[in-house]
């Protein structure tokens, strides 16, 4: 296990960091995304605690889709890796928070897992907030341009996955 996942676990154990939220910012992008390839099961690959389908939120309701698989190697309850494919993939606020070294891997998984479409968002930027030694979460800040190029670069080739990249604000 990295030295990064063990901090991310460290933090994630108060209950106070990584709660999921941000994906509800891109609801709508999403919903789009799940009605126009007509998705009942999704993938939050990276989801934090997950809080954003829990009330109030009910994420999956807004969707119209049932209860998503979760996947976050920082919670306990969330770490088994998945196993199977879903209509579609959302990774939000996750790909700045992994090594660079290991970035290609998380978005060649973002693909397998997905039989539709992937969405995943991206800063660009800093975080406001740093691990305990004071490095920041953003461990890999690249231009948007970058991110987008390394999609294009790994895009399935023996099959069409529709994918949408955004930039976090």
């Amino acid at each position: 296990m990295s030295e990064i996942l063990k901090q991310y676990r460290a933090m994630a154990a108060t209950g106070g960091a990584f709660r999921g939220l941000t994906v509800l910012q891109h609801a709508d992008t999403i919903k789009l995304l799940v009605d126009k390839h007509k998705v009942t099961t999704l993938l939050d690959y990276g989801s934090g605690a997950g809080d954003a389908y829990d009330k109030p939120h009910q994420l999956h309701k807004r969707l119209g889709i049932p209860w998503p698989t979760l996947y976050d190697p920082a919670f306990q309850k969330l770490r088994n890796v998945p196993t199977r494919m879903h209509h579609g993939v959302i990774c939000s606020d996750v790909l700045e928070h992994v090594r660079e070294e290991d970035v290609r891997k998380l978005v060649a998984a973002l693909f397998a897992f997905a039989e539709r479409f992937v969405f995943a968002s991206v800063c660009c930027r800093l975080a406001s907030k740093t691990f305990p030694d004071g490095t920041n979460l953003h461990i890999t800040i690249k231009p948007y341009d970058w991110w987008f190029a390394l999609f294009e670069e790994m895009e399935p080739k023996d099959r069409t996955v529709d994918w949408v990249l955004v930039e976090t604000p």
